[in-house]
């Protein structure tokens, strides 16, 4: 009688895959150290982008989600797009909707901002999402002094961002990896305030069509990441601290987006 293999284990890290078994270190760290290749990968994640039938906020509405609600003050800062290239979707955000409240701040490594133009009403900021995440939201701290007259000076809070979003992202790390940043991303958030975005794929648990079935296994292969079942989001995210609030996804194959907060403590 013949058995069935064992099921294939999920990677762990970026560390067990095909590419840095040939090549000797993780494709991300290959691209650092090879300027062409890191240009050119670049490149082309910029032109799926370009290529998109949809964007992002065609599927997620932007009204009233995050505008309703959100604080009006100019120095705000209401989305950071965390990993986001050289900033297609962040400007075309901008581009759609150019009367949005606050900042929109692009974050990546420093590399990908070498020699590019400075795109309008966005920031650039380098940064390394496994790392602390600085747009961040602080309450305020209060001062009091009753040695003769009491009295109390509250300093102003400093509100995280209305969303940090992330755009396939995720599907390029294990599990254990994306726990890191979302938790990162999970300090900063403002709990009742903050959204986080994702727009990644939501397999379904059986039935995947082939083109989900080739992207699963190409991130593995490349990266050691995965795709993810609807399960998995929301097992990766409760271990991050956060909840699944909707998932935002239409009947034409477009890439869903899922919206989740910091957990509410039953």
């Amino acid at each position: 009688m013949l058995r069935s293999p064992k099921p294939p284990e999920i990677p762990q890290n970026e560390l067990h895959n095909p590419f840095t078994y040939t090549y000797g270190i993780p494709m991300f760290d290959y691209l650092d150290k090879d300027a062409e290749q890191k240009e050119a990968f670049d490149l082309w994640m910029s032109s799926r982008r370009a290529v998109k039938d949809k964007s992002w906020f065609d599927l997620y509405p932007i009204v009233p989600p995050l505008l309703q609600g959100v604080r009006q003050d100019a120095d705000n800062i209401f989305l950071v797009d965390v990993g986001g290239g050289r900033g297609h979707d962040i400007s075309a955000l901008r581009e759609r909707f150019p009367d949005l409240p606050g900042r929109l701040v692009l974050q990546d490594l420093p590399g990908t901002f070498k020699d590019l133009p400075k795109i309008e009403g966005v920031e650039f900021m380098a940064h390394d999402m496994f790392t602390a995440q600085p747009i961040k939201g602080q309450p305020p701290t209060v001062f009091c002094d009753e040695s003769l007259v009491k009295w109390c000076i509250s300093l102003t809070s400093r509100p995280g961002a209305r969303a940090y979003f992330f755009r396939n992202v995720l599907h390029d790390w294990s599990n254990s990896r994306c726990r890191d940043i979302l938790s990162q991303a999970a300090k900063a958030m403002e709990s009742g305030y903050s959204r986080l975005l994702i727009e990644d794929q939501v397999l379904p648990d059986q039935g995947a069509d082939a083109t989900q079935a080739a992207i699963d296994i190409n991130m593995y292969v490349m990266t050691g990441g995965i795709e993810r079942t609807e399960i998995v989001w929301r097992e990766l995210l409760d271990s991050a601290g956060l909840e699944i609030m909707k998932i935002w996804s239409d009947s034409k194959g477009s890439i869903p987006v899922i919206e989740a907060q910091i957990k509410v403590n039953e």
